[in-house]
């Protein structure tokens, strides 16, 4: 069991009005068209939510990854598109050890902000009948 700061349950309930306030309108349509607006990134940036680690050398604001849990499930009870939004920034961060000082130049002051964006793509095994069983045997 996992038991919570006074701070994080603080930071939780903030983070749940907020989620409520500014992100519950649209968020049915985010989830049937699977996208997400620049508009709400930039709401995301603006409360603080995109900086999603917790090393204090690449952030000025670290949070430790029960508080960084926190924020993604009271995000997604609300709007699950963002989920993948939330994951590309935790991802990011802990890939910094291994990012080049240009790349970290560009990207550590702009990744809170909203001003840059971390894409990925992924791929599922599809058997030859086209649907996916874990094992793929033919």
């Amino acid at each position: 069991m996992v038991y919570f700061t006074e701070a994080q349950r603080e930071f939780c309930r903030w983070v749940r009005d907020f989620t409520v306030r500014e992100l519950t309108s649209g968020a049915n349509e985010r989830a049937k068209w699977d996208s997400v607006s620049l508009e709400t990134i930039k709401k995301l940036a603006d409360a603080g939510l995109l900086e999603l680690t917790p090393s204090a050398r690449f952030s000025s604001k670290p949070k430790d990854f029960v508080t960084i849990g926190i924020l993604v499930e009271e995000i997604c009870k609300v709007d699950f598109s963002l989920m993948i939004v939330l994951l590309a920034q935790v991802l990011v961060y802990l890939m910094m050890e291994w990012i080049s000082d240009e790349l970290k130049e560009e990207l550590l002051p702009a990744l809170p902000l909203g001003e840059r964006f971390i894409c990925f793509a992924n791929t599922e095994p599809v058997c030859s009948a086209g649907q996916y069983n874990g094992f793929c045997r033919e």
